[in-house]
């Protein structure tokens, strides 16, 4: 059995400390935006649910069940894995009389409070379809389900993340890259259905054919976390040690990735400070294993491009342009667009060398932006290849590769520019103590800076895509490029007076 004091100890302290980072001693409130984006988001789906059609009340429970388990078995691999085996502290807590299970279970009730506030917010949106005379008592109810079942996914991936881990440790930092991954595709894939149409139609038609296979898989999902919690309460000492001896072996895999070849070669494009840093970033990146870990997503892509290219031909004439060229520089700013946007967050402390070898600012973001070229062509590739399996003439595939091409190096500009006005020395000291593993942290977005180039970069995406693509009279499509061309310059002249400031203030 578990004592609730030492459980209440370490609830507070996360809690404390998310408080700390997102909203106390957070310079941007990140905390109250994404709460405020959150509420207008939902605020636009109840607009665009208002004249959706009504479902019984089991269905739309199937699906916010399924949803709240999914969620949260992906939150935990993508959050609670930092928790309970990257941040540094940890160890304080393992030579500590604290015992391990303690750790999990407070991990897990810290999460309580977001996923109150986000089952109240899916509660909201989908009681728009009920019928009118259930809402009284069927929305409080989803509520209280959703909470339910979020909690008990939390515990489902909890258990499979312990389990991995100890049987391999070296999945930990292929998830930190994934499952942001997962979530950024779901993120566009939703706000692309809300924009097209929903097809409340197709969607209910489907869930009331495949009612009884919902549940089954929702309670397959939750069937672990019912033996989790059941564990925790009976059996503390054996799902606690389960959970230590997998954090001593992912402990040892940590900070390998700055094992350097002794016979790799210069791979300098260009003389000077400007190709000494892009050598430097390319070097860094190949021994990085968390590259080829990315390198499945840009392979996933590829092949989805022969099951996605029959559908594009289907589309009208007028669309198929805009929707090979949208797919093509999706899958090259999913696959490697995070590795930009964490360029300059990756350096961490490193970023000091810079400052006091005298790197000119201009150097510096050149440099970096020389080093993302092979984003360019991947997207170009990237791009031909849906053109191919989408049925284009070879012209139109030509045409379609080098625009593609050309966005793709835009898309560079944007992540990085965006990523250098973010840069905020303050925030690395906090990053270090969060990351331990060099590979995972050389990779990864965090801040304001990374997540802001990131959008940004989503909304030159949608721009380029409609420019290229789209059929509209000339003044449309120069007003657009000359939108792009703004867009490109803005930030770059913003990151470099942010560099400017950083290296030649220190600030």
């Amino acid at each position: 059995m578990l004592s609730l004091y030492t459980t209440r100890a370490l609830v507070r302290a996360i809690l404390q400390e998310k408080w700390n980072q997102s909203w106390r001693f957070n310079k941007w409130k990140a905390g109250l935006w994404l709460k405020l984006a959150q509420l207008g988001v939902v605020t636009w789906i109840v607009i665009l649910f208002r004249d959706a059609p009504q479902y019984s009340f089991s269905l739309v429970v199937s699906f916010i069940l399924l949803l709240s388990v999914l969620v949260s078995i992906l939150e935990v691999f993508g959050k609670q894995e930092g928790q309970l085996y990257s941040d540094r502290f940890l160890q304080f807590v393992h030579i500590s009389a604290c015992p391990p299970a303690h750790m999990m279970l407070a991990s897990v009730i810290a999460e309580l409070p977001p996923k109150v506030f986000t089952s109240l917010l899916t509660s909201i949106v989908l009681s728009n379809l009920l019928p009118n005379d259930i809402v009284i008592w069927a929305a409080p109810l989803m509520f209280l389900i959703s909470i339910l079942a979020g909690l008990i996914g939390d515990l489902s991936g909890l258990l499979l993340l312990i389990i991995l881990v100890r049987v391999a440790p070296g999945i930990l930092g292929a998830t930190r890259i994934i499952v942001p991954g997962i979530f950024i595709a779901l993120i566009i894939y939703v706000a692309y259905i809300l924009m097209s149409g929903i097809p409340f139609e197709i969607i209910g038609l489907l869930l009331q054919e495949n009612l009884a296979w919902i549940y089954l898989i929702a309670g397959i999902l939750m069937l672990p976390g019912v033996g989790m919690a059941l564990s925790l309460w009976l059996a503390p000492l054996r799902v606690g040690r389960l959970y230590r001896d997998g954090w001593r072996e992912a402990a040892k895999r940590f900070d390998t990735g700055r094992k350097a070849s002794s016979q790799s070669r210069w791979p300098a494009l260009m003389s000077g400070p400007i190709g000494a840093i892009q050598a430097k970033e390319w070097l860094q990146l190949r021994r990085n294993r968390i590259t080829y870990v990315r390198l499945l997503f840009l392979v996933a892509g590829l092949v989805a491009a022969f099951f996605v290219g029959p559908m594009i031909a289907a589309q009208d004439e007028s669309l198929r342009m805009m929707m090979v060229l949208a797919a093509g520089l999706l899958v090259a700013l999913l696959s490697y667009g995070e590795v930009l946007a964490a360029m300059f967050v990756g350096e961490g402390r490193n970023i000091a060398f810079y400052i006091i070898s005298g790197t000119h600012p201009r150097h510096l973001l050149i440099g970096k932006m020389l080093s993302a070229i092979p984003l360019g062509l991947i997207s170009l590739l990237s791009t031909w290849v849906f053109a191919l399996f989408s049925g284009l003439s070879l012209g139109q595939q030509l045409s379609a590769a080098l625009i593609g091409g050309l966005l793709g190096i835009g898309m560079i500009v944007i992540l990085i520019g965006v990523a250098a006005v973010g840069v905020n020395p303050g925030e690395f000291d906090k990053r270090d103590e969060k990351e331990t593993s060099s590979e995972i942290s050389e990779q990864l977005p965090s801040g304001v800076g990374s997540w802001a180039g990131i959008g940004t970069a989503l909304l030159y995406w949608l721009i380029g895509s409609v420019t290229g693509g789209a059929d509209l009279p000339i003044w449309a499509t120069l007003l657009l490029v000359a939108v792009l061309i703004m867009m490109m310059a803005f930030t770059y002249v913003l990151g470099s007076a942010r560099l400017w400031k950083l290296l030649l203030r220190g600030k």
